[in-house]
């Protein structure tokens, strides 16, 4: 089974940190979000703590998008969108290091599937600025 990231809109006085079954939720490759990583630590985020200010996703825990990050988060997903709609019907992109292996991993992707999901959490994005939400991601 295929590790995802998991994405929902949520009330600004929400107690909910958790993404559970049946909650109207975006799953998006976790090799497509290590892949995006860098850029994604660019949004200021609350992980784990409505206290804390840390800065992109947290990969195990849950991740809290605000206010302004929520547009900033938009812009990335939007860009990575675009770039990949230059891609081929299937194309590679390469991910972690193997050790064992002395490599780095290479994974297949589908332009048509990645397209999908980047669409969907820029929707999310509109509909989160729209509602005067946030968003709520669950890592791995």
């Amino acid at each position: 089974m295929a590790l995802n990231h998991e994405f929902t809109i949520i009330e600004k006085d929400s107690s909910i940190n958790f993404i559970e079954n049946g909650m109207d939720k975006i799953d998006v490759s976790d090799n497509l979000i290590i892949y995006m990583g860098d850029s994604l630590r660019w949004i200021e985020t609350c992980c784990n703590s409505m206290q804390t200010t840390e800065k992109g996703l947290d990969y195990y825990g849950y991740t809290i998008i605000k206010d302004e990050n929520i547009i900033k988060f938009r812009n990335i997903v939007k860009c990575w969108k675009n770039l990949f709609e230059e891609a081929p019907l299937e194309f590679m992109l390469t991910g972690n290091f193997l050790p064992d292996e002395s490599t780095y991993e290479k994974n297949l992707y589908n332009r048509q599937e990645v397209i999908r999901q980047l669409n969907a959490l820029e929707i999310m994005c509109m509909e989160a600025q729209a509602k005067n939400g946030y968003i709520l991601h669950n890592g791995i």
